[in-house]
């Protein structure tokens, strides 16, 4: 009997921990790195971070300056946009700033991190595609497969299934958003041959050091998110689309208000002319939403990045699990932003080790409140 990839059994405690980061690095070596090709730390782990179409080759530089390892990234090529816009997307964001909108911008992206020694995936890990999107998709996979990207993050079993009957040679890995949540499911996508697995964002690290422990030989790669974004849902199984609105809808709830479903040219036009902003009244609100919308807030906002959630008390453990990649979700976000969170993420490390401090026997230093953690359980 196949075991669905999306079976779960979470952990409900509800012990939060929020990280306060101080920058300690200097100027000339701002998170102590060793020599090219080397992880922040002591080659022991490896951050992963966004980019898009607007980095230039200076941006890269800083990046990998400032601890940088490998590189993530989503395409909504011209055709792609043509038929679909960007609320239906490739890759799970849905707005214009998230992606490269060329394969011309992309290769040159490419050649410049690998330039660098460093690595660059692209994401196709939308919840599920139809049959007449393939079509495109398999001649965008074809253009990005001759640039040499070094990985695929996948999560549609059928997508998966397309692309090794195609014989596609790019590496898999298999999406945050795919639902490995147990070994079941991890050796169900092993089937297909992947390089590596991204674990879901609600996994605790005890969960997680489980998996991997009784995964078999040879196991694949195991990335962690670390930073930002710690869907206040399960993001597994989430299919609507954040585009409709000016803003992920799921962030908005603490707002008390409901929102339908308009595109993003008509809302413009309506906000305009009728100053329309898309919300549904309040009355029509529930207690379930106002539950949600609490939850919400305690999972989403923290005073080290302004805006988000943390987990670097945990990365001792998790490497011990056998984690080694690990995702600071930014893409999107400045480069002043991005530079911002690998050099603070990195020096609050390098000086916990400084100290002869495990992260996580230093929570009551470094961390303000509970409740805003990635790794709230063990």
């Amino acid at each position: 009997m196949l075991l669905s990839p999306f079976s779960a059994a979470l952990n409900s405690d509800d012990s939060h921990i929020i990280i306060i980061l101080k920058y300690v690095g200097t100027d000339n070596n701002p998170v102590g790195r060793m020599e090219k090709g080397q992880s922040v730390m002591d080659g022991d782990f490896f951050f992963t971070i966004g980019t898009s179409e607007n980095d230039t080759p200076s941006v890269v530089k800083d990046l990998i300056a400032a601890g940088a390892d490998e590189f993530y990234c989503g395409i909504i090529p011209p055709d792609w946009a043509e038929k679909y816009g960007f609320q239906i997307s490739l890759n799970r964001r849905e707005f214009r700033g998230n992606h490269f909108l060329s394969y011309e911008s992309l290769a040159r992206m490419v050649e410049e991190v690998h330039s660098r020694d460093r690595e660059i995936f692209v994401t196709f890990n939308a919840s599920y595609y139809v049959d007449r999107m393939y079509k495109l998709i398999i001649g965008c996979v074809k253009r990005l497969e001759e640039m040499k990207v070094d990985g695929f993050i996948v999560s549609d079993i059928a997508l998966i299934l397309a692309l090794r009957k195609l014989g596609i040679s790019v590496p898999l890995i298999i999406s945050g958003e795919a639902g490995v949540y147990n070994n079941e499911a991890l050796d169900f996508f092993r089937e297909f041959g992947i390089r590596r697995v991204i674990l879901p964002r609600h996994l605790t690290v005890g969960e997680i050091g489980d998996i991997i422990a009784r995964c078999a030989e040879p196991k694949p790669e195991f990335e962690v998110f670390l930073m930002n974004q710690r869907c206040p849902y399960n993001s597994n199984v989430c299919t609507p689309s954040h585009g409709w609105i000016e803003g992920n809808f799921c962030f908005s709830i603490y707002d008390k208000f409901l929102y339908k479903r308009v595109s993003q040219a008509d809302f413009a036009e309506e906000k305009t002319r009728r100053g329309f902003d898309g919300r549904v009244p309040l009355k029509t609100m529930t207690p379930w939403l106002d539950n949600c919308a609490n939850y919400n807030f305690f999972t989403k906002v923290n005073s080290y990045t302004g805006e988000d959630v943390c987990g670097v008390c945990a990365v001792d453990d998790l490497i011990a699990a056998g984690v080694k990649h690990f995702k600071l979700v930014s893409r999107g976000y400045s480069p002043g932003e991005r530079t911002s969170l690998l050099r603070k993420t990195g020096s609050v490390l390098r000086e916990c080790r400084k100290r002869r401090m495990k992260p996580a026997a230093s929570r009551e230093r470094l961390c303000e409140v509970a409740y805003r953690c990635y790794y709230r359980n063990p």
